[in-house]
């Protein structure tokens, strides 16, 4: 790694402060378009501080690969997209087999008991995507895993929530407010385990991350293994259905919307839309000359063509307008809003809810979990009903 970049890496965590300052002043200013502006409060500094630590941290100890390798996963995406030629967004996410008996255990964390599924990836790719990703289909991560929170009695509607990146493991049942959907709303819970997350893990591979291909396949194999599940949750009695994702978890979601019919209610916030874009977005910031050469691979149009199968803007929303939600933070320094107010206007602009804080900040946002349980809540009446 040449000086510059080791500099910048080093000295990250002292730009934490004058960043959030620059970022909490220009957020309070009325912004062009349809993004308002934010109050100066005490609460929208302290949230934006944690965004630029968070991001001062991952800059400090993330592996960040040397050109050469990157350069090879572009040229890869490359000869690949030629590979599969003017392949359809259909013809990637075909539909799953059914899933009819997982298999089920009973654990728990903390005080919260929950059933936990385990079944086969849904995952089918084409033979130029199969021969590279050995990871799609092998020990650990082939396992989907879903830990379940549903009543007893008459059927319920349910709501399956998409974790963030570097999440999957069973505590994101509190941060995900579990309780309050499954006890306070009376809905039935599903929480997939992503890709390549939590005990799906595999050493080696990581998503999102610098590899092109790991990305797109990821993507691709999370939507399959979410279209699964559904299967399985459709069968259980009640035909309203919602899904809610945040963050990572949030271009999860919308891709999923994109493609599966039958999803009644979609409740999206803080979402990342393009993992490549946002990379290279990151990278700049950092600064230093291998950073900028890495953002610009990032951003060739080799990467945007194989992005394109793995894009929740590639195709309309399948759930109905009247139940697409959309929320933000007006300080985002992670994901930013300009890529919430992009799935805003994408989806057609449907309810939409900011909040004057931080990308972390929807973990404690009491008007961020307003809005998700006002939609949750639109569920009654679309086939079961909620408390």
């Amino acid at each position: 790694m040449d000086a510059p970049v080791a500099v910048r890496r080093a000295t990250a965590p002292a730009t934490v402060v004058p960043r959030s300052a620059g970022a909490w002043w220009r957020s309070a200013r009325r912004r062009p378009g349809d993004l308002p502006a934010a109050p100066l409060s005490a609460r929208s500094a302290a949230e934006l501080t944690v965004d630029e630590l968070l991001l001062a941290v991952k800059t400090a100890v993330r592996r960040v690969p040397a050109v050469a390798t990157v350069r090879a996963s572009v040229e890869e995406a490359a000869e690949i997209g030629a590979a599969l030629g003017p392949l359809a967004l259909e013809d990637l996410h075909r539909p799953p087999p059914g899933l009819v008996e997982p298999a089920i255990r009973r654990p728990r964390v903390g005080r919260i008991r929950f059933e936990e599924l385990r079944f086969s990836t849904g995952l089918g790719l084409p033979p130029a995507l199969a021969s590279r990703s050995w990871w799609a289909r092998e020990s650990p991560n082939a396992t989907v895993i879903a830990r379940i929170l549903r009543h007893r009695g008459a059927p319920r509607p349910w709501v399956v929530c998409v974790h963030g990146s570097g999440q999957g493991r069973a505590s994101d049942l509190l941060l995900f407010r579990a309780l309050g959907l499954h006890v306070g709303l009376g809905v039935n819970v599903a929480f997939p385990v992503l890709p390549l997350h939590g005990p799906r893990a595999v050493k080696g591979v990581t998503t999102p991350g610098f590899d092109v291909v790991d990305n797109v396949v990821a993507a691709a194999q999370a939507v399959a293994d979410l279209r699964r599940l559904l299967t399985w949750v459709r069968a259980q009695g009640d035909p309203a259905v919602g899904v809610h994702g945040v963050s990572f978890g949030g271009y999860v979601a919308s891709l999923l919307v994109a493609l599966e019919p039958g999803i009644d209610v979609a409740v999206v916030g803080i979402p990342v839309l393009g993992v490549h874009t946002l990379l290279a977005r990151h990278l700049r910031r950092g600064g230093g000359r291998v950073a900028i050469r890495l953002a610009a691979l990032l951003d060739a149009e080799e990467v945007r063509g194989l992005d394109r199968l793995v894009s929740p803007l590639a195709r309309p929303p399948r759930t109905p307008f009247g139940g697409r939600y959309v929320f933000g933070a007006l300080g985002d320094r992670v994901t930013t809003p300009r890529q919430t107010l992009d799935l805003w206007d994408h989806w057609g602009r449907p309810p939409i809810r900011w909040y004057p804080g931080g990308h972390v900040g929807h973990l404690w946002s009491t008007e961020a979990r307003s809005f998700v349980h006002d939609a949750v809540r639109t569920l009654d009446g679309r086939g079961g009903k909620t408390t």
